[in-house]
Formats: structure tokens, C-alpha cells, sequence
């Protein structure tokens, strides 16, 4: 709780990651908005609408628009960012439709990759005090917040996500960047590999109504597509792609969150919203 105009008021916190969106106030048990990290786009007609539109959410994403493009607003991971409009559109998505509050009210904890770069941390900084205009900022890196989550000062962090898999030596409270290794063995990986083991990986909402069939010794049918060329090719392979994930979840389940008792360095396994669960 903070102190501002004599009233006190909750922080809020917003995490980017590369799969999704998670955004709450601060002692929350659980974050109020979790969402993936996309935008759904659809250009303007040119008559009398020249402004794209854009869709963000679950719900928006997945209904069926004709020449709605998916677009990621991460390179390929959540520390490059290629396009900050888009991330603008998420912040402003999570904190005021969802979470219903106005930034200018509220401190901000905004929780970033451990091995963010300097000018990805001066390009945050600038658009949340210059266009959100929070009246406090405090920039958290991912693998201090997992350890201090489980009330450890000192900790050596595995974060596994959708684009890669990163360790942060984390001590007395501050994360050793120079000693932070990633990989890209992460959540994607796993979710190209059950991709593969489809055969005509197909979204249900644009398959031709035949149902799904499973032989024995063939892998799962879903049903051919259709040649309607409102679907775009984005569309189809995010839609897809998020029933690959369904299917990892489903066969793969998830990672214990209780703490491995290693005793000195003691692992905290971490799964953020980089995406261990998401496509």
C-alpha cells in the first residue's frame, strides 16, 4: 500500500512475458489478468475506416474475423521487443479494461527478464512515466521476484518459458547477471515436438465438421480445412498451436512449485509467464 494525495492506494503489478500477459495488485494471491501476449489485427477497409482494429484477450482472439493477422509484439523472446505500440496496447488492455484501474493512480512494480537489456529497461521506463503516467515505477527482474516469492534471499532460479529456459544466480537480493545462462530446450520446443505427432493439425473452427477420428496406431485426426479465405495463415497457426499446447498440457502436466531442498544454492523451480504452460 502506498500513500499518494492522502489516500492509500494498492501497487499494481504487470509482468510481460513472451506467451502471455499477467497483470494484479499487489498482495494478490493471483494475478486479475492473465492473457496471451498477441494482438489480433485487422486492416482498415480504406472506406470511411482507415485505422486497423485490434483485438486482445482470449475471447477476441479466438473468435474468427476475416483477415485478422496475428501479431507477436516480442522478437523471440520476451527481452527484444520489435514493435512498442503493441506493448502500449497489452499494458493499457490489462491495467484498465481488465484490472478497470487508471495508472495514474497507482505505483507500478513492473517485473522484466533477468537479463533484460539497459535500453529495453529506459525504453520501459519512458513509456509508462511519459504515456501511462504512473505516479511511481519500481523495475523487478524475473528471477529475484520467484526467490523472494518463496522467501529466499539467496537462490539459483530455473525459469522455464515458452521461448527458452534461463537459470539466475540470485544473491542477497540481486541477480548476478553475468552468470545467467539460457537455453532455447523450453516450452515452444515441447510444443512443435506435439505438433508433429499430429496429423493435419487443423483448428476446430475451421475444419469441414468432420470429427475427429483415432485409429489404433495412427495419431489424432483433425479433420481436413477449409479453403475459406477469410482464415489468414497466422489465425490458423496460432489456433493450432494453442491446441498443440492443450495437448502438452494435458500429457506433460506441470512442474511441482515446491522448492527443491538442495540445501546451499538451493533451486527454486519457477514457471512465469514467459510461458511453461502456454504455446
Amino acid at each position: 500500500m502506498g500513500s499518494y494525495g492522502g489516500d492509500e492506494v494498492s501497487a499494481m503489478v504487470l509482468e510481460m512475458g513472451y506467451d502471455c500477459v499477467r497483470a494484479g495488485h499487489g498482495g494478490d494471491d493471483t494475478p486479475k489478468a492473465v492473457f496471451p501476449s498477441v494482438l489480433g489485427t485487422v486492416k482498415g477497409s480504406g472506406e470511411g475506416e482507415t485505422e486497423n482494429r485490434h483485438y486482445i484477450g482470449t475471447s477476441e482472439i479466438q473468435l474468427r474475423r476475416e483477415g485478422m493477422e496475428i501479431f507477436h509484439p516480442f522478437e523471440n523472446d520476451s527481452s527484444h521487443v520489435r514493435d512498442w505500440d503493441g506493448m502500449e496496447k497489452l499494458w493499457d488492455h490489462a491495467l484498465r479494461r481488465i484490472c478497470g484501474i487508471d495508472p495514474k493512480e497507482h505505483p507500478l512494480l513492473f517485473v522484466e527478464p533477468s537479463d533484460s537489456s539497459k535500453s529495453y529497461r529506459e525504453h520501459v521506463c519512458e513509456m509508462l512515466f511519459e504515456k501511462e503516467a504512473v505516479p511511481a515505477l519500481f523495475l523487478a527482474r524475473s528471477g529475484v521476484t520467484a526467490a523472494f516469492a518463496l522467501g529466499k534471499s539467496t537462490a539459483t532460479v530455473l525459469d522455464i518459458g515458452a521461448s527458452r529456459s534461463m537459470t539466475t544466480p540470485v544473491v542477497d537480493g540481486y541477480a548476478s547477471t553475468a552468470a545467467i545462462r539460457t537455453s532455447t530446450l523450453a516450452g515452444n520446443m515441447l510444443t512443435e515436438l506435439v505438433g508433429e505427432l499430429q496429423r493435419q493439425p487443423t483448428p476446430s473452427s475451421a475444419t469441414s465438421g468432420a470429427s475427429s477420428q483415432l485409429g489404433h496406431g495412427h495419431g489424432m485426426l483433425w479433420g481436413a480445412p477449409t479453403t475459406a479465405g477469410s482464415v489468414t495463415a497466422s489465425w490458423c497457426q496460432w489456433q493450432s498451436r494453442w491446441q498443440w499446447a492443450d495437448v502438452k498440457a494435458a500429457c506433460f502436466g506441470k512442474l511441482s512449485e515446491q522448492p527443491l531442498g538442495l540445501g546451499v544454492g538451493e533451486v527454486a523451480m519457477q514457471t512465469s509467464s514467459d510461458g511453461g504452460s502456454g504455446p
